[in-house]
């Protein structure tokens, strides 16, 4: 959760970090949950027919990005000099799924920034280092001028759409009217899916520099948005643009006073006019305190059934979204708060646990998860657009694959849904139905089992799937070398090199027996074998 630390006293930090962002205890071994890989063989066998029927729409963008507002010229580049590194990653998901992920520019420093008509830079910052203070590499002060639309308009893929958040935090309206009347004028309004008024509100009161006094409540909140989001909605003369409400930290089950479920009860989203997006945020686990780092463990994260516990706390807040006519975001999401935890976020673990939750989020309702970035210390980060130093250039980390996968998993169908399996769950085995119109069209099976002792050899699972497609059957497999790998990932036999570019043979596997080997640590989709391969 980016918002969540600055300097302040540790006990006092600490309480509330403990309450906001708690990673979920460990499941206890027993009966519930077996610590052990069940190396029999086993088979996905279910109503296909019932099971479409309850699926949810899949949504091709699922994985979203989430850019910190004052890195967005590191990721995307300046005008005329595009970062083509970022470029190139951005188009391998369009050339797999045929549309780019949606860029949500915001985070902590979207309330920071401000609009300046005559500054001929594009965006310039105020970084202030503490290295007793894991946030302190993002920007103090943002200045954004007119050229920072360019760029964004122009340095990404045609079909490229925007989130951009507003300056709430200050609490000056002039602010944010400067900033909507900017984007109104400079940025082409069709590349703009929805503005975003504020970040992470329901915690302005409680981290210095406050932004709200300490009597700030969700009422408070609801009856600004109601003043400002209608006014800075009628800066548009035409077309008054879509808003995202809400940008709240969660899980929801730690603000329960403050949640979009109360915002909507009150009726504050509905009478504000435009509002199409609800979003909530939320990090399974921090790194913003040392006690909670400690606890910040990859086993967690590729503990299946956590993450669908973690998942299923933000189930009222679909449903409020729903209720209102609106879709559900995930808006700013990842790992580990505080920009992430070396060895944790930035494995196959991590790569793995982040495709499970996004496919648990898709089949509870979720429309898309905004997987949060920036540069400086962000572990968690799909990639570093802009070498570190003179040693360390711009590279991918492994939950770049994700977006690849998951493309990978909507390309070809038109108008896909998923569903959980949710009978064969186990702590380090998932499978998720992929339809098209009813018709079941691929598989996705994870083995997240725990793998990094590479002088023995691996576990493995085998999947029989023949009654669900048939005994031919082709799959794809993620794969590295441990569970721990930072490096070395591959895709379909295929990987990324230096440039961004997918390099290497494209490898489809085929079985005439419906059955499919995962070893620990590795992910499949598997299809009908056809014609194409």
């Amino acid at each position: 959760m980016q918002s969540l630390i600055q300097i302040f006293t540790l006990a006092t930090l600490s309480a509330v970090l403990a309450t906001v962002q708690a990673v979920p205890a460990p499941r206890s071994a027993g009966a519930t949950v077996p610590l052990t890989l069940t190396l029999d063989n086993s088979s996905i066998n279910f109503d296909v027919a019932r099971t479409a029927e309850s699926a949810q729409p899949l949504n091709p963008q699922l994985i979203s990005l989430s850019i910190e507002f004052g890195n967005a010229i590191d990721f995307f580049g300046d005008v005329g000099k595009p970062n083509e590194f970022s470029r190139k990653l951005l188009q391998n998901v369009v050339d797999r799924s045929g549309v780019p992920p949606v860029l949500r520019i915001g985070g902590n420093t979207g309330d920071k920034w401000v609009y300046c008509d005559n500054c001929t830079a594009a965006l310039s910052s105020i970084i202030e280092v503490n290295p007793n203070n894991p946030l302190s590499t993002e920007a103090v002060t943002v200045t954004v001028g007119r050229a920072f639309f360019q760029a964004l308009e122009e340095n990404v893929p045609p079909a490229t759409k925007y989130i951009l958040g507003l300056n709430f935090g200050a609490n000056i309206y002039e602010i944010a009217q400067a900033q909507m009347d900017a984007a109104l004028k400079y940025f082409n309004q069709s590349r703009i899916l929805a503005y975003e008024l504020g970040n992470e509100p329901n915690i302005y009161a409680a981290y210095p520099p406050l932004k709200r006094p300490s009597t700030w409540t969700v009422v408070d909140y609801g009856k600004q948005m109601l003043s400002w989001m209608p006014r800075l909605r009628a800066r548009a003369q035409t077309n008054a643009p879509s808003f995202q409400f809400g940008s709240i930290i969660g899980p929801p089950t730690s603000f329960s006073d403050f949640s979009l479920a109360a915002l909507a009860k009150m009726g504050v989203p509905q009478n504000i006019g435009g509002v199409k997006y609800f979003a909530a945020h939320g990090y399974p686990g921090n790194v913003c305190t040392k006690e909670a780092s400690d606890q910040t463990q990859l086993t967690t994260y590729i503990n299946h059934l956590e993450t669908v516990d973690f998942v299923s706390q933000y189930q009222g807040e679909i449903a409020a979204a729903k209720s209102a006519g609106a879709s559900f975001h995930i808006g700013e999401t990842n790992s580990a708060g505080c920009h992430g935890k070396d060895g944790v976020s930035n494995t196959l673990g991590a790569l793995l646990w982040e495709i499970d939750y996004a496919l648990i989020a898709a089949a509870a309702g979720v429309d898309r998860l905004f997987f949060h970035n920036g540069v400086g210390g962000f572990y968690y980060a799909m990639w570093e657009p802009l070498p570190a130093n003179s040693t360390t250039p711009a590279h991918i980390n492994p939950t770049y694959y994700s977006m690849l996968f998951v493309a990978d998993v909507v390309a070809g169908l038109s108008q896909p849904t998923i569903s959980r399996i949710v009978k064969l769950d186990t702590f380090d085995t998932a499978q998720y139905a992929i339809f098209e119109r009813n018709r079941l069209q691929k598989l996705v099976i994870l083995n997240t089992h725990y793998y990094n002792d590479t002088s023995e050899a691996r576990p493995s699972k085998f999947v029989n799937v023949s009654s669900v497609l048939g005994p031919n059957i082709k799959f794809r497999r993620l794969t590295a070398s441990e569970t721990t790998a930072t490096s070395g990932i591959t895709w379909a036999g295929q990987s990324v090199d230096a440039s961004g570019t997918v390099v290497g043979k494209l490898v489809t596997e085929h079985a005439s027996n419906g059955v499919v080997e995962l070893l620990a640590s590795e992910a499949v989709i598997v299809e009908r074998n056809g014609s194409r391969s």
